[in-house]
């Protein structure tokens, strides 16, 4: 699931967090996320169990971000398949493509045909 260089990383440090969660954004853009950080306090997404027996039906999208640097988009790309049962939608960008490309994620979310 995680790229190898990003594990055992501490993302409280500030040089980490640039170069690997905002390594592609706009100067500004990187020291407003910066400013803006906080440590993640739960685990919940790790532990807990997704409590629905089904999707609703609804149209699902997944966005694979072919240049994160802590998430393996190959692993993104099974998930969206397994978990979504979808085919992801690429873009070439890091961790953050609301904040590094905002129009060209928005566009990939509305524009894209439905699976």
């Amino acid at each position: 699931m995680y790229e190898p260089d990003s594990l055992g990383k501490d993302y409280s440090n500030e040089a980490v967090l640039r170069n690997f969660f905002y390594h592609d954004c706009q100067p500004d853009v990187l020291d407003w996320a910066i400013s803006k950080g906080r440590s993640q306090q739960s685990l919940a997404y790790i532990f807990e169990t997704h409590p629905l027996k089904a999707f609703p039906a609804i149209e699902r999208k997944y966005i694979v971000c072919t240049n994160d640097r802590i998430i393996s988009p190959a692993w993104s790309r099974y998930a969206a398949r397994q978990r979504l049962g979808v085919d992801a939608i690429e873009l070439p960008s890091g961790h953050c493509p609301h904040l590094s490309c905002p129009e060209m994620l928005a566009s990939a979310l509305t524009t894209t045909p439905i699976q």
